[in-house]
């Protein structure tokens, strides 16, 4: 019985130790000192109307040499924002990870607008360090089967050097967008072949009724861009 205890208690202390390593980040005021940090000022162009939502994924990274190195404290954020601009502090350092957007727009029963754009931090997209060749950040796009093949728009950058200074990120929705068939066909199907449910025996159009209308009926992928500057 005392073994258990024991084990049960190392166990406790694990859990707490790891996720007294992460980090909730939060939102910077305009009279809030800044002392020993710095300021992520993210920044939402040709979005008015859209729901957005900012997860923030960093993690410290200290380096001995060139190849060798040492991760500290990860620091998180996962805001909803209808806001022109976030304003996020964050201690200083140099940080590898991500910033992500994603951004939506429905019209029920008829439009749905979806756009994700993504900045990596001296990682990949499985979120693995890499070493960073380039002299500066560069795009790309691709479809993801995961999300029925949604349009995902990326960045690839060096570390986050937040050192001596902070940086601005800009978020910026192009006007052209693209109709997603694969989409659009593979939720209608979904939402009549379940009107052939049982449970849905008297009502068979209420399931194709109600993702029409929260998800709506078209759905297209957005083509976002970002940018980063100091």
């Amino acid at each position: 019985m005392r073994k258990k205890f024991i084990i049960f208690l190392v166990s406790l202390l694990s859990n707490a130790c790891l996720s007294s390593n992460e980090i909730k980040l939060n939102l910077a005021s305009n009279n809030e000192s800044i002392e020993k940090s710095q300021i992520i000022t993210i920044k939402f162009n040709n979005l008015k109307d859209h729901k957005s939502r900012i997860i923030i994924n960093l993690q410290e990274i200290e380096y001995d040499s060139d190849e060798t190195f040492k991760f500290g404290y990860k620091y998180y954020l996962n805001e909803k924002t209808e806001n022109d601009q976030l304003k996020i502090k964050i201690p200083t350092g140099k940080y590898v990870g991500s910033i992500q957007l994603i951004s939506s727009k429905t019209t029920p029963f008829l439009n749905s607008y979806t756009g994700y754009n993504t900045i990596y931090f001296g990682v990949n997209e499985n979120h693995e360090k890499i070493i960073f060749k380039r002299p500066k950040c560069f795009p790309k796009s691709s479809y993801s089967y995961r999300f029925i093949n949604t349009l995902l728009n990326s960045t690839f950058c060096n570390d986050l050097d937040m050192i001596n200074s902070g940086y601005t990120v800009q978020f910026s929705a192009n006007s052209d967008t693209s109709f997603n068939e694969s989409r659009t066909l593979w939720l209608t199907y979904l939402g009549i072949s379940s009107g052939f449910a049982k449970a849905f025996a008297y009502y068979p159009y209420a399931p194709i009724l109600f993702m029409t209308g929260y998800f709506g009926f078209l759905h297209n992928d957005i083509y976002i861009r970002s940018e980063i500057s100091k």
